[in-house]
């Protein structure tokens, strides 16, 4: 599953005009596609805000004039706090979605078990189910170990 982060900022005043500026972002969006991340950009209404959004959560937010204009990731330090912080939410999330589509996947497979009348499709399907969970429970564990 490929996470897709919206970044949302919004207008803030810059000798007088008050703007939607992106050179404010450049770092921050330039050092998430250098890590490979899926963004998207969004203009909001909200004074001096930026934001960074994942499954619907915001999981970081700033002022947007904090972030020093037109700078790389390794000169802005709020630009290294959001990427961290980024990092760390996209672990944390991910986890927790691979354990939920374990339980959608386990709940699924339960009701074509049911509905299953012939034995060897039954038993067909309850070994591809033991296979699915030895390897999300190892996918877990990875996670676990590289975390750590």
């Amino acid at each position: 599953m490929v996470a897709i982060l919206r970044i949302c900022y919004g207008p803030f005043d810059a000798f007088g005009v008050m703007s939607h500026r992106i050179q404010k972002i450049r770092g921050l969006l330039k050092a998430l596609n250098e890590e490979g991340y899926v963004v998207q950009v969004y203009k909001i209404d909200l004074l001096n805000m930026l934001q960074v959004i994942l499954f619907n959560r915001i999981i970081f937010q700033c002022d947007v004039r904090n972030l020093k204009f037109n700078m790389d990731y390794e000169d802005d330090n709020v630009c290294k706090i959001a990427v961290s912080a980024i990092k760390e939410a996209i672990l944390r999330m991910m986890t927790k979605v691979q354990l939920s589509s374990y339980v959608m996947a386990k709940k699924e497979i339960r009701s074509k078990d049911v509905n299953n009348t012939g034995s060897k499709e039954k038993t067909k399907s309850n070994f591809s189910f033991r296979k699915m969970c030895e390897i999300n429970n190892q996918d877990l564990l990875d996670i676990k170990k590289d975390s750590i």
